[in-house]
């Protein structure tokens, strides 16, 4: 009888224990599923080739949070690497002046000197659907991010529609409000264009009101780079003019030649960018026509090439340090498909390709970049 009680005792002791076991073994494994969404979480901010959470300048100069990521949109880039597929090296500004590129300074940086900015643009603008070079809202936008790159400090845009759902004044909002932009509406010496009546007068009414908050200024169009082949390195249009200013104190305008780039454009589905459709450049100069970086409070009268000057000289850059990039496309050859005569005036070059990749992966606005629209 005894040995039956003693029996029982270490049935229900035995059950217990294995009761206690399987619970435990329970609330571990809800504890475990109900943290790996958490963990999960966790893994893709901390990950630095997902979404990470980079500061933004809000137009008050607030600085906020914001969600961003290449990766998560879904274009090619024309092939060239996301931030998933470039790791830390392709971020690698180093060096004298140079901003780093992880943190995209260049791009978040408020513009809003203490006192004049040191260089600033100056564009005449007209964008509308019928233009065969199909240069739309987007070609201005990705324009307008590439001289945030170049170091140049702040744009004056000069509005020349003639039809009024041809104005930008919609699509150059959000630069207007951070403070990059000043929007001009030109739309009254638009029709009929001239180039005295509307192009100059609108660089000498930039000059006469704005002037003196800039030391140096260029004015160009949508389609014209300026490059420096020795550094492509955020704010190396500033680095540039800084050195040369150094080197010849007596010069107020410094040209930059004219190379073109040529022949029939990638098509969207392999690239948006108009500095990155386009990869044959003519070997020589492509024309006569430079423009100009000039110091504002020197121009007696403005002009397109040349201004006249009030003070100083006149010189160009040497075309081995910088020029201008004007990508042309295929107008010279009607555009239609390239020629053996387009083929053999240019070569392949694609020192544009590091910056094409850098807006890309810094520019929050991504729409304005990829999206087709005009106005």
């Amino acid at each position: 009888m005894n040995l039956i009680r003693y029996f029982l005792v270490l049935v229900l002791v035995g059950a217990f224990f294995i009761a206690s076991l399987s619970y435990r073994f329970i609330a571990e494994t809800k504890i475990t599923t109900v943290n790996l969404p958490e963990r999960a979480a966790r893994t893709r901010t901390e990950s630095p080739d997902s979404v990470a959470i980079s500061p933004v300048v809000t137009a008050n100069n607030d600085v906020t949070a914001k969600h961003d990521s290449v990766t998560t949109h879904p274009r090619r880039l024309g092939g060239f690497a996301t931030r998933s597929q470039e790791g830390t090296d392709a971020g690698d500004y180093s060096g004298t002046g140079a901003q780093s590129s992880n943190n995209c300074a260049w791009y978040k940086k408020p513009s809003s000197p203490k006192g004049p900015y040191f260089l600033t643009a100056v564009l005449l603008v007209r964008i509308y659907y019928a233009d065969l070079a199909g240069l739309s809202s987007r070609e201005m936008i990705q324009w307008l991010h590439y001289l945030k790159h170049a170091g140049i400090e702040h744009l004056y845009v000069y509005d020349a529609y003639i039809l009024r759902n041809e104005s930008q004044s919609r699509a150059l909002a959000p630069y207007v409000r951070e403070g990059f932009v000043t929007y001009v509406d030109w739309s009254h010496r638009a029709n009929p264009y001239s180039i005295d009546g509307t192009q100059l007068s609108a660089y000498q009414d930039c000059i006469t009101r704005w002037g003196s908050e800039s030391v140096w200024q260029t004015a160009i169009d949508i389609d014209e780079y300026p490059f420096c082949l020795t550094d492509q390195k955020p704010g190396f249009m500033t680095r540039y003019i800084k050195k040369f200013a150094s080197l010849h104190p007596e010069v107020s305008e410094m040209t930059m030649q004219n190379y073109l780039f040529l022949g029939k454009p990638l098509p969207d589905k392999e690239e948006t960018f108009l500095f990155g459709k386009l990869w044959r450049r003519t070997r020589n100069r492509g024309n006569t026509l430079v423009k100009p970086v000039y110091k504002p409070a020197h121009i007696s009268s403005a002009q397109v090439h040349h201004n006249a000057l009030s003070q100083g000289q006149s010189m160009d850059a040497p075309d081995e340090q910088f020029r201008m990039n004007h990508y042309w496309g295929a107008r010279l050859q009607n555009w239609g498909e390239d020629t053996p005569e387009i083929l053999a005036i240019t070569e392949k070059d694609r020192s544009m390709e590091p910056i094409v990749r850098e807006i890309a992966r810094c520019v929050d606005s991504k729409d304005d970049l990829y999206k087709k629209q005009w106005n």
